[in-house]
């Protein structure tokens, strides 16, 4: 077995991936084939975007993985003025924000992208080890439309961008 942790993050992956065998037709068949991924994108209305904003880059590994798997065009953005940055010259669909960053805090950057009403469709999920009430209540009050406290479960990380950007 192989264990990946990023940080808070464990990932398990029990065996190793088989490459995908030829079908009857000669097209490759199994869980990871490109027809498999293609029919998973198109299932999505268009690919979805989403932005990591986190300075760990283990952190930054993990989530990439989950997100990639979940259909997403990841990009990530290691500071919150690098953040602001990428948004300017594409806007993502979802953001992962890291409250502790360098140059700029989460909260910082959530605010300006609230701030933006061509960003209003932006859906922000901060994530933080920042757990007590009055930090969550601070991300929310933000603009934040999930706070997520590290360590996470992958499956409801997950979960919670898919209903977010399906709302």
């Amino acid at each position: 077995a192989y264990h990946a942790t990023a940080g808070a993050v464990r990932i398990a992956i029990s065996k190793p991936v088989q490459p995908a065998a030829a079908g009857p037709d000669g097209e490759e068949s199994g869980p990871y084939d490109r027809g498999e991924m293609a029919k998973r994108k198109q299932k999505t209305k268009a690919t979805r975007s989403l932005l990591v904003v986190e300075d760990e880059p283990n952190i930054v590994v993990s989530l990439r993985f989950l997100m990639e798997r979940a259909g997403f065009e990841v990009r990530v953005a290691p500071d919150g003025e690098a953040a602001l940055q990428a948004i300017n010259a594409q806007h993502p669909d979802v953001v992962l924000l890291d409250v502790m960053l360098p140059k700029r805090d989460g909260y910082s950057v959530c605010r300006a992208i609230r701030e933006r009403p061509e960003c209003a469709d932006i859906r922000i999920v901060m994530l933080t080890a920042k757990g007590r009430v009055e930090d969550r209540e601070m991300g929310l009050a933000a603009g934040a439309d999930e706070y997520v406290i590290k360590p996470f479960s992958t499956r409801d990380l997950v979960q919670t961008v898919l209903t977010l950007v399906e709302a």
